[in-house]
């Protein structure tokens, strides 16, 4: 594949310049400005990086795409709209590498980057994709390999007069050690119980819930550290790869291991034509050292990680590695 040059720059996020750590929604509206111009406005950010995440996604595929794409009463209509969202939204924010083009009993997704061509149906299922000798699921699978985010979907859902919600779909690649095939199909509260001080958030799960699919969108970020720059983090690693190094995020000599800080620019948008909310990733990394030339952010960093509480830095993984990052930001 000849690759399009892309000269757009990454957005770089500092979610921890509070100094201090702490388990909240963290929302704020679309669109705020975090100083990265016109990419703080779209939903998809496409970047100089691209094929790095493109190589990831088909690294995962010929894994196990299995592994990392999941669905759950993923019907048809929910399919179709998000394919089409989703689609639509790529052409009106890239119009220079997406182009949609519509024939009597067809639709076809032009991807500049990827130079495939992607062709759906009337109702949005994959006929084909073209120009690629990939073998997608189906069209959700397809669409969301043509962009660096990963995505899923929750649905909202009356049971016996009872609003419920539960997670329908996952295409997730640049996996925060967390596994889709573990999360599919359960509800936002179950989602989210391993994550330590969660409660009062949990308290009002279904509310959560109903406003990713009614309110918004919103954007947060949420953030942690790695000892690499790897995308993929699946907690179970790929045969033939040890676990330990797979794992990763163990700082115990700086003049050894790299330190980066992991953080997920995360967008909630409400699709309430079928009940749902759609909810994307993008995971960035920064690097420790440049950190560290900024007095304000290295404090920062370093107040963020004292403030956490012992089950929190088990959690982020810091258990054997808190002692030496803290003497590393103080240095």
């Amino acid at each position: 594949m000849t690759m399009k040059e892309i000269t757009r720059a990454p957005a770089q996020y500092f979610p921890f310049m509070s100094g201090v750590f702490e388990v909240a929604a963290g929302l704020r509206q679309f669109g705020t400005d975090f100083g990265n111009k016109e990419l703080d406005q779209k939903l998809i950010q496409i970047d100089s990086e691209f094929y790095k995440y493109r190589e990831n996604k088909t690294k995962c595929r010929e894994e196990n795409i299995h592994k990392y794409c999941c669905s759950h009463r993923f019907g048809t209509e929910k399919q179709s709209h998000l394919v089409a969202f989703l689609s639509a939204k790529v052409c009106e924010e890239y119009p220079e590498y997406f182009r949609l083009r519509e024939e009597a009993q067809s639709k076809i997704l032009n991807c500049a980057l990827t130079q495939e061509e992607l062709h759906f149906d009337t109702h949005w299922n994959l006929l084909e994709s073209s120009k690629t000798s990939l073998k997608y699921l189906n069209a959700f699978d397809a669409l969301c390999s043509q962009i660096q985010e990963d995505v899923a979907l929750l649905t909202l859902e009356q049971v016996e007069g009872v609003q419920k919600n539960y997670l329908s779909a996952v295409h997730l690649c640049a996996a925060g050690h967390w596994s889709p095939e573990d999360k599919i199909g359960k509800d936002f509260f179950a989602v989210h119980t391993p994550v330590p001080h969660i409660e009062k958030i949990n308290e009002r799960a279904q509310q959560f819930a109903d406003m990713m699919v009614h309110k918004g969108p919103f954007v947060r970020f949420v953030w942690g550290f790695s000892t690499d720059t790897r995308l993929n983090h699946h907690p179970v690693a790929p045969q033939g790869i040890d676990s330990k190094t797979w794992h990763g995020r163990s700082f115990q000599d700086p003049k050894r291991d790299q330190l980066f800080v992991r953080v997920e620019r995360q967008v909630t948008w409400g699709l309430p034509e079928i009940n749902s909310g759609l909810f994307t990733i993008r995971v960035s990394y920064l690097k420790g050292e440049e950190i560290l030339k900024d007095p304000e952010k290295k404090q920062k960093l370093l107040e963020s990680i004292q403030s956490m509480s012992p089950h929190s830095k088990k959690y982020k993984g810091l258990e054997t590695s808190y002692e030496t990052l803290c003497k590393y930001l103080e240095s």
